[in-house]
């Protein structure tokens, strides 16, 4: 098997375009081919790998590119990179990375309810300490309207609610009303008992 050319090489984002710009050439293809048989948008790369570039390669597009000129990326050692690096690193006296305080990768962190209750307190607390008299009216204030909004919208879905046993549907906190029109609910029969 035969070793693949070398078309460039870049250790910038000049020398990147320099390099699609050569593949480009080389391939002698269309800026509107290399859009079609990419998928990408039309006129893109026109605007991407034309002299005096409107646009910026992106990571999406760098894929697109490579794809579609027929090349990929090797990362290799650059030794005058490299003994630059060593220099310096020698030259202010840094070490190496310790693995053993490397974190990869994410961890997990778990709370329970109880705590996240706990916190929430504290800190509505805190805050309801923080406000002056009048924003801890406008905020009782919004706070009763949203908890009469859910009672209101509660109430209505049960009026519209079809009842399942025959029974007709009753309004959310009513008594219960008999044949008569007496309430049935325990309470009030107890109360009438005692009387």
């Amino acid at each position: 098997m035969t070793e693949p050319r070398v078309i460039g090489e870049f250790t910038d984002y000049t020398g990147l375009q320099l390099a699609l710009r050569a593949c480009h050439a080389l391939r002698n293809i269309s800026f509107e081919v290399l859009d079609e048989c990419t998928g990408a948008p039309r006129g893109y790369f026109s605007k991407v790998l034309a002299p005096g570039s409107q646009r910026r390669i992106t990571m999406g597009s760098l894929g697109w590119a490579l794809g579609g000129l027929g090349v990929k990326c090797i990362v290799v050692e650059d030794t005058d990179a490299l003994r630059r690096i060593e220099n310096f690193m020698a030259k202010n006296s840094l070490g190496k990375r310790n693995g053993n305080l490397v974190h990869g990768g994410s961890f997990k962190f778990e709370v329970s309810r109880r705590f996240m209750k706990h916190i929430q307190r504290k800190g509505g607390k805190a805050r309801w300490a923080k406000l002056t008299a009048v924003e801890r009216s406008e905020l009782a204030r919004t706070l009763n309207r949203t908890r009469w909004s859910k009672i209101k919208s509660a109430t209505r879905r049960a009026k519209n609610r079809k009842p399942s046993n025959g029974t007709k549907a009753r309004h959310l906190g009513a008594p219960a009303l008999s044949r008569d029109g007496r309430t049935t609910d325990s309470a009030t029969l107890r109360k009438s008992a005692a009387d």
